[in-house]
């Protein structure tokens, strides 16, 4: 006998007998249908070795076919103790293979898991990896901008030095011109003392002469002559020098024109030279003064000594010498 389940299919059993297989095998012949091991299993309620059902269908055809000859009758006893070992080894087995299906299936919930740890790990790293890439991009790009930056900051540098050395070669040449200046205005300044010390001897000189010719006019025509001769030379002279003198101002005025153009910083240095240059104008008046008060001078001692010597005739012309024109 088998049982049958809630949902009208067969329920297994422990164990099966040679007599539960004849009936199932019965039922199918019965039905029309070939008596397969596993149709014969399906009625029994999928219980039983296949190795059992098929033993007990030999069994069966050999009964079937054996009519008439002798058989040995196994006893129920013992068959019914085989059936009982081979169901029991059976059910063990099932159930080592249920343990180890329990076990496979752990492993697989484990491979599983770590699989997906392996996943999320995976991710995780690619996420890191791309971050990296991205950060090691960043700092590729930053580090071209530096090197942008290095090669035109190397490129003003480079432009600043030699804008330096063009200005400190413009400062050295400054420098040599101001030194020039100071040299010449140096000069100058000697020849100007030295002027001063012989304009101040000659006017001491013809101070002392004037007050000799007015002591001796009356006294020595002759000698007052000659000392016109003298003073015409003298004036002549002093004619040279102031005309030289006329030369150099002009030479120091062109050359405080050009300092004036080219350095800002001798603007002190022109002032003091056009102030040195207003008093050796202030000298030239003074001295062209003073010339012209000589030269009236003897005009009117020469009047003064043809006055005092003039015969009835008419006086003696002056001399050509003190015709000449000085300040043209």
């Amino acid at each position: 006998m088998y049982l049958i389940c809630a949902d009208g299919k067969p329920m297994a059993r422990t164990g099966i007998y040679k007599s539960d297989v004849r009936k199932a095998r019965d039922v199918l012949l019965a039905e029309g249908k070939h008596p397969s091991i596993d149709a014969i299993r399906v009625i029994l309620g999928n219980t039983g070795s296949k190795t059992t059902i098929h033993r007990y269908l030999r069994e069966l055809e050999d009964e079937d076919g054996g009519a008439g000859s002798g058989k040995l009758v196994v006893s129920e006893v013992i068959q019914d103790l085989v059936v009982r070992l081979a169901e029991r080894l059976h059910a063990e087995s099932l159930a080592e293979v249920e343990l180890l299906r329990a076990h496979q299936q752990a492993l697989v919930v484990e491979h599983e898991a770590t699989v997906a740890r392996l996943q999320v790990e995976a991710v995780q790293r690619q996420q890191a990896l791309d971050g990296c890439r991205a950060d090691l991009k960043a700092q590729e790009d930053r580090l071209n901008v530096l090197t942008d930056q290095y090669q035109q900051s190397q490129a003003a540098l480079l432009a600043s030095r030699q804008q330096s050395q063009v200005l400190q070669e413009r400062l050295e040449e400054r420098q040599q011109f101001i030194q020039s200046l100071e040299e010449k205005h140096q000069h100058a300044r000697s020849a100007l003392e030295h002027y001063r010390e012989s304009v101040k001897v000659q006017r001491e000189q013809e101070l002392r002469r004037h007050d000799q010719q007015l002591q001796q006019a009356q006294m020595e025509i002759r000698t007052i002559n000659q000392t016109l001769i003298v003073k015409q030379s003298e004036l002549t002279n002093t004619y040279q020098d102031l005309a030289k003198l006329d030369a150099e101002l002009a030479l120091h005025k062109q050359q405080l024109s050009l300092a004036m153009q080219d350095q800002d910083q001798a603007l002190i240095m022109r002032r003091a030279q056009q102030q040195r240059i207003d008093r050796l104008e202030s000298m030239i008046e003074s001295l062209n003064q003073q010339l012209r008060q000589a030269t009236f001078d003897q005009s009117r001692l020469w009047s003064a000594l043809q006055t005092a010597h003039r015969p009835a005739e008419v006086a003696e012309p002056l001399p050509d010498v003190l015709t000449l024109d000085l300040f043209q």
